[in-house]
């Protein structure tokens, strides 16, 4: 008899599919057999297999929670049972101690931590089960004549032993399993990554019993390696490292595996699991959709592939993990990046921009626009509305909700302003329709500038060109008077040399 892990079932009865598909992945995926049953205990019978752990979905009508446990338990005797639920009552909880439910998770439940716990109580029940075969058959051997104590002693310390090394051998998945969703977690939510990298590497070192780690990371298309954070190795190995690496990783002919440093020195290309000779430098590539990203090296001497299999399925499902995080995190450093280039480009620009929601209330303008309109600074901005701000002959009423419900994209029309000192200024506004994802519904992205200055030269152009006409008037006006008097004195003065 000899315990296997791979024997660990688990039924998860639930009507959510998304959580029970999510929980069974998780299981799955560490070797635990996991069975999904969406019925309920008055449609079908719950199948009839030997389970260690029933996660049951407490979310059921009436007396159903009892009949499921039930079921499962005279199924499995000593089945283990963890409840779920939404909004848990206290008639609910009740009921739950009442038939023997003593484990209870509120939804929305952290899968991986849950999996977690559930695969340990799979292992503990495992052990027990092993445990007490192991004492029916020491108390069957007693009745056996034949059998005498010092085969019954070395039978005990044998048990002992695979218990003991059972109970180690789970602590270390446990413990790893700790490190990497705590290491992928600071990862994730850490928005300063140079020191989240660090802490990570750090960890891994401790963790790992090595000298020491690095990150390496490819730029300009993957023609240059450097170090992007390193924790006590120091920068002329690793530049070396690199210029090594970067000659010869497309080569590679299974490049995605885990590879020691050396591999790339002699051109074996082995990974670290078929190397039968000493190595201190291993190189775990990083991809991500088949883009590489770079490669993460640890310090550590391993005799041959054997001795480095203890450590190869922690460093693979890391290589996994770290993987992901590196790339979300890349992601969000570049919108990060490119949040603040849009708001340097739409502070600069000599235009006011305003964005509303779908019910017309603003929810960002740039300085521009909050220097051309005061009501928009300071924390305020959202109580003000799209109407408080402008002012149409076209549209005299409901200006926002007539803009938006229009059939028409957008538009350019003049408008009034709200400006400072409750003053209202001639504008010209830019409209636009645009559907919001976060929102689910359409909003408004306006552009506006103030006319004033142009309005004024404007007046000032008329008013030069009414003077320029009378101007032009008076000069044809003087022309025509002139003309008959410049007649009459010369008659005049004809009559005058005659008449004397």
């Amino acid at each position: 008899m000899k315990y296997d892990s791979q024997d660990a079932t688990v039924l998860v009865s639930s009507k959510d599919v998304d959580f029970a598909e999510r929980l069974s992945r998780e299981l799955e995926r560490t070797g635990v057999s996991t069975t999904t049953w969406t019925g309920s205990a008055t449609e079908n019978d719950l199948p009839q297999l030997e389970y260690q752990i029933l996660v049951l979905d407490a979310d059921l009508p009436g007396g159903l929670v009892d009949t499921i446990v039930s079921a499962a338990r005279e199924a499995s005797p000593r089945i283990m049972v963890y409840a779920v639920a939404s909004r848990p009552t206290v008639d609910l909880l009740l009921n739950l101690i009442r038939v023997g439910v003593y484990h209870f998770e509120q939804k929305p439940v952290r899968v991986l931590e849950f999996a977690s716990a559930v695969r340990v109580s799979c292992q503990r029940s495992l052990i027990s089960s092993f445990s007490a075969e192991v004492f029916d058959r020491l108390k069957r051997s007693e009745s056996l004549l034949d059998r005498n104590q010092v085969e019954l002693h070395e039978e005990i310390v044998k048990s002992n032993e695979e218990l003991q090394a059972l109970n180690t051998k789970l602590q270390k998945v446990v413990t790893q399993l700790k490190t990497l969703y705590h290491m992928g977690r600071d990862l994730a939510e850490n928005e300063n990554w140079s020191d989240a990298l660090d802490r990570f590497l750090m960890a891994l070192v401790n963790f790992m019993g090595a000298e020491g780690a690095a990150l390496l990371m490819f730029s300009r298309g993957a023609s240059v390696l450097a170090p992007r954070s390193t924790f006590q190795i120091e920068q002329d190995a690793l530049a070396g490292a690199c210029a090594q690496i970067l000659s010869k990783w497309n080569q590679h002919t299974r490049s995605s595996e885990i590879h020691s440093l050396e591999s790339y020195k002699s051109g074996k290309y082995t990974s670290c699991l078929e190397e039968t000779s000493p190595w201190r430098t291993s190189v775990i590539p990083l991809k991500h959709r088949n883009q590489p990203l770079g490669f993460l090296v640890l310090e550590k001497e391993y005799k041959n592939g054997f001795n480095f299999k203890a450590d190869y399925d922690f460093l693979n499902t890391l290589q996994t993990i770290f993987v992901e995080e590196i790339a979300n995190a890349s992601y969000i450093s570049e919108l990060r990046h490119l949040g603040r280039f849009n708001k340097k480009v739409l502070d600069n620009i000599r235009s006011g921009v305003i964005t509303t929601n779908s019910e017309g209330a603003i929810n960002y303008s740039n300085e521009w626009a909050q220097g051309m309109c005061p009501i928009l600074r300071g924390d305020n901005q959202e109580q003000v509305h799209f109407d408080d701000i402008f002012k149409s002959r076209q549209f005299s009423r409901n200006f926002f909700d007539r803009v938006l419900n229009s059939k028409k994209n957008s538009y350019v029309l003049e408008v009034e302003c709200h400006g400072s000192n409750g003053d209202w200024f001639p504008a010209r506004l830019r409209t636009t329709k645009m559907y919001d994802d976060n929102l689910n519904g359409m909003v408004i992205v306006a552009i506006f500038e103030d006319l004033t200055e142009q309005k004024r030269l404007e007046a000032e152009v008329r008013r030069n060109d009414r003077l320029r006409v009378l101007g032009q008037l008076s000069a044809g006006v003087a022309h025509e008077i002139r003309n008959p008097l410049t007649g009459i004195a010369t008659s005049a003065e004809v009559l005058e040399g005659k008449l004397g």
